[in-house]
């Protein structure tokens, strides 16, 4: 094996450590540790791990894959990776055909053919594969990679062991929380359809009044993941390209960056989830608890202003009601007339979201009058807000709304996890010098130092999770997130599953 890397290129060279040590990192991928051994049978199912750095992609390609299976790469470049697997029976996939002939002459020992996953023609695919790497391009939108892997893993009955190096898909399933909901869909569908993604932005349009600014969309519970959906550069293709239902207008109104807004076409607008509104009221309630005692009374805007903006953003994307937007826009509610979508609009909508909240729970007692039953906006100056201390039942009921009957659903079990790597590099004189970095964003692969080379230290699970039928059954980790307008995975809340986790599991 160190033969092999040493004839490839610069990149490759930087695993020469790796493929030294390549028969003790198959027996135990090093520094792997666990922070709950004990998963049983949450474990067992096809093992599906979403990377999104090279270094950790070929590690796995050397240390996962072993004697006995078939193991396939699509998207194999020149074949570095493919090089790496350690079975007799390597096949190496890709659509440029003067990569594929350069990586036949660099390993002989593998098999390499020309072929496209989205093309009609898939006679070049092993149905016989158990284990599946798939590189299409580290940065490329999340859609096609979701849609290779729905393609290939159903004419896989013998898969095991699937690894897919895909920034995007990884940070997907990071930054959102329900994002997993959508990923184990889409694993299941591998048609290159947009209208699901179009039906659940036309009702989140609905919950805002039936019309949102373009300039806007990211402010929608479903819009920050429509970056990875639909695409970066296609959002205003997908908008048109959704007539009746989704219709691109520009209004004569309002600052000019909001002027071209999309509507949607009248229709249903079910409730959200039961987990995301249950999660984004118990978030509400410990930050008011935290300025109300019991008994005690504060004014209402009092209160309203020492929320973050950032928060006000996560709540209404939940829970937004139209008709408490319809509220922010009518003069006699409010004789400062906002301009729809202005920053004083938004605010009275938020406040009046936030007043719905309070009058809905039991811990909380809105106190003062109001001529009628909305209140105006200058109403709001005059109204406080006092502590019951009163148990609130609906967040536990919410809970139980979203259990899945798994014993109602059929397909394959699948496990699946976002994975990153710690690494070192070796000092130059040959000694190992422990100096951790986290490989999750950089290319290690590509860089060196007068140190030397990077070797992966640990592996580390940030988020697992149990999927069967396209849905969520358990989740195996916990997500974390700040105040951010944009959560993200914190290192020191990441779970770690033990190499005797993922391999008894098989």
């Amino acid at each position: 094996m160190s033969e092999l890397v040493a004839t490839t290129k610069s990149s490759l060279r930087l695993l020469r450590k790796l493929c030294d040590k390549n028969d003790t990192a198959r027996e135990s991928v090093h520094g792997l540790t666990s922070a709950d051994a004990s998963l049983g049978e949450s474990a067992a199912g096809l093992q599906f791990l979403v990377v999104g750095n090279t270094l950790l992609y070929r590690h796995l390609a050397m240390t996962r894959v072993f004697e006995d299976d078939r193991a396939m790469e699509i998207g194999c470049s020149y074949g570095h990776a493919t090089g790496l697997f350690g079975c007799e029976s390597a096949l190496g996939v890709d659509h440029a055909p003067e990569k594929v002939e350069e990586a036949g002459r660099t390993y002989p020992r593998c098999r390499f053919v020309c072929g496209d996953v989205f093309g009609e023609d898939l006679s070049w695919l092993d149905r016989d594969i158990t284990v599946l790497f798939l590189d299409i391009g580290g940065g490329r939108n999340y859609k096609p990679v979701m849609k290779a892997l729905a393609i290939c893993i159903p004419l896989m009955p013998a898969l095991r062991f699937v690894v897919a190096k895909s920034i995007e898909v990884r940070n997907f399933l990071l930054k959102f929380e329900d994002s997993v909901d959508t990923v184990a869909r889409d694993l299941t569908v591998s048609k290159d359809d947009d209208a699901e993604t179009a039906k659940e932005l036309a009702i989140d349009i609905r919950r805002r009044g039936g019309e949102v600014p373009v300039s806007l969309i990211n402010l929608l519970r479903c819009g920050p993941r429509l970056r990875y959906l639909v695409g970066k550069q296609r959002m205003l293709a997908f908008l048109r390209g959704q007539a009746p239902l989704l219709q691109l207008v520009e209004v004569s109104s309002g600052p000019p960056e909001q002027r071209l807004r999309v509507r949607a076409a009248p229709g249903e607008v079910p409730a959200p989830p039961a987990y995301a509104l249950a999660a984004v009221r118990q978030e509400l309630a410990k930050k008011l608890l935290r300025q109300l005692q019991n008994g005690q009374e504060w004014a209402f805007l009092a209160i309203f202003g020492r929320l973050q903006r950032s928060f006000y953003r996560r709540f209404l994307a939940v829970v937004a009601d139209a008709e408490l937007h319809r509220q922010a826009s009518d003069p006699a509610l409010d004789d400062r007339k906002p301009e729809p979508w202005s920053e004083m609009w938004l605010s009275s909508a938020a406040l009046r979201h936030l007043h719905a909240f309070l009058q809905a729970s039991p811990e909380f007692q809105v106190v003062g009058s109001t001529a009628g039953e909305v209140p105006t906006i200058s109403e709001f100056y005059d109204l406080r807000v006092v502590y019951t201390g009163e148990p609130s039942t609906k967040a536990a009921a919410a809970g139980s709304e979203a259990e899945v009957r798994t014993d109602l659903l059929e397909g394959q079990r699948v496990v699946l996890q976002v994975m990153h790597c710690k690494w070192r590099r070796a000092a130059a004189g040959g000694e190992d010098k422990d100096k951790d970095k986290e490989a999750a964003t950089t290319n290690a692969t590509t860089t060196r130092t007068k140190q030397g080379d990077p070797e992966v230290q640990d592996l580390i699970v940030e988020r697992a999770w149990v999927l069967l039928g396209g849905q969520v059954i358990e989740q195996l980790t916990s997500h974390e997130s700040d105040a951010a307008d944009v959560p993200k995975v914190l290192s020191t809340a990441t779970e770690v599953l033990s190499t005797e986790d993922l391999s008894t599991a098989n």
